[in-house]
């Protein structure tokens, strides 16, 4: 996998992910949702995610889920639905890097 670390002239960096595994401070900001189509597995899906977060077993349960998914981008709306959650997690980081203008 392929791992982008953008340091802005200010000293902030933005990554997808930790990959350098930084301690401190570190500010998240959500680059897209991914959640269940129909209306009460989404539900549950944000429950489970609220009690629990989105790191640890019971987020992992939740992306086992065999269901409808949907993906948006937040910063420009961009959505798309499969069956499958990995393939749009694919999809997520595609859209990640090309819009940070990076070949892969």
């Amino acid at each position: 996998m392929t791992h982008l670390i953008d340091i802005e002239p200010d000293g902030t960096m933005i990554t997808l992910g930790n990959p350098l595994k930084l301690k401190g401070t570190i500010t998240s900001q959500r680059w897209s949702t991914i959640k269940p189509v129909s209306p009460l597995p989404r539900l549950l899906f944000n429950t489970v995610r609220y009690w629990f977060g989105d790191k640890g077993r019971m987020a992992a349960f939740t992306r086992r889920w065999p269901c409808t998914w949907h993906l948006t981008i937040l910063h420009n709306g961009w959505t798309a639905r499969c069956d499958d959650r990995a393939v749009l997690v694919d999809i997520e980081h595609e859209k990640y890097f090309v819009s940070e203008g990076i070949d892969l």
